[in-house]
């Protein structure tokens, strides 16, 4: 699939999930015309497979100097998940 770019193999994988969640966000956002819940949905789909690369000790944040990505992704991303998910449940009617 990604075989022509000389990519790490795990950031193939998160590239591929990104395309799947995002595809996923667009049609929570056609059904239920509600933006800040597809963003809610794209965020915490995304931050589920980062910390699943970061729970499998991936090289790639290594590899491309992002250690600061894995804090941030463990202690400021879910954060920011969970005031979506409020944000989102008060501004439902």
């Amino acid at each position: 699939m990604f075989s022509d770019i000389n990519l790490p193999n795990d950031l193939s994988v998160i590239i591929f999930f990104v395309i799947i969640f995002f595809g996923i966000s667009l049609i929570v956002l056609k059904r239920s015309n509600n933006a800040l819940l597809s963003v809610t949905v794209f965020s915490v789909l995304c931050n589920l497979i980062v910390l699943f690369v970061i729970s499998l000790k991936s090289l790639i944040f290594f590899t491309y100097n992002l250690e600061w990505f894995q804090y941030f992704s463990l202690l400021i991303w879910p954060l920011l998940n969970i005031y979506l998910i409020i944000k989102n449940f008060q501004t439902k009617k």
